[in-house]
């Protein structure tokens, strides 16, 4: 059996696409990456039951605003990555608060509706 890794990466890659879709997003002038199964895994990785959902809003963002290779330095390192998110989120005021949530909402609406639409995840009725 001949496997061409390339194109199963390539087939990966597209999956993981249409898994994660999501339109150009900026947060205050900062544009925001793409929300990725990396984000997930790193956003899961310093996670705690006893955050608070303006945690989690602020935490999101800071994951979608910087490199992979910074969220890997503080992924594996909670309280470095706490107070990373912290010193980010001093940056702004109690009134952008209301776009952050807009833009998370909207951001895992996406996501939701293309595993709909793909027939991926939990939604689709054949699993």
């Amino acid at each position: 059996m001949n496997h061409d890794l390339v194109n199963d990466e390539e087939i990966i890659n597209k999956s993981l696409d249409k898994s994660f879709v999501m339109t150009e997003k900026t947060f205050k002038g900062q544009k925001l990456n793409k929300f990725s199964l990396g984000h997930r895994i790193i956003l899961g990785q310093v996670r705690e039951d006893s955050d608070s959902t303006e945690f989690f809003i602020w935490s999101t963002l800071f994951a979608l605003v910087n490199d992979r290779t910074k969220l890997i330095s503080l992924g594996w390192d909670k309280a470095k990555f706490r107070g990373a998110v912290l010193d980010w989120a001093d940056s702004f005021k109690e009134e952008d608060f209301t776009e952050a949530v807009r833009i998370v909402e909207e951001t895992f609406k996406e996501i939701a509706d293309s595993r709909v639409t793909t027939g991926g995840g939990d939604s689709d009725p054949k699993q």
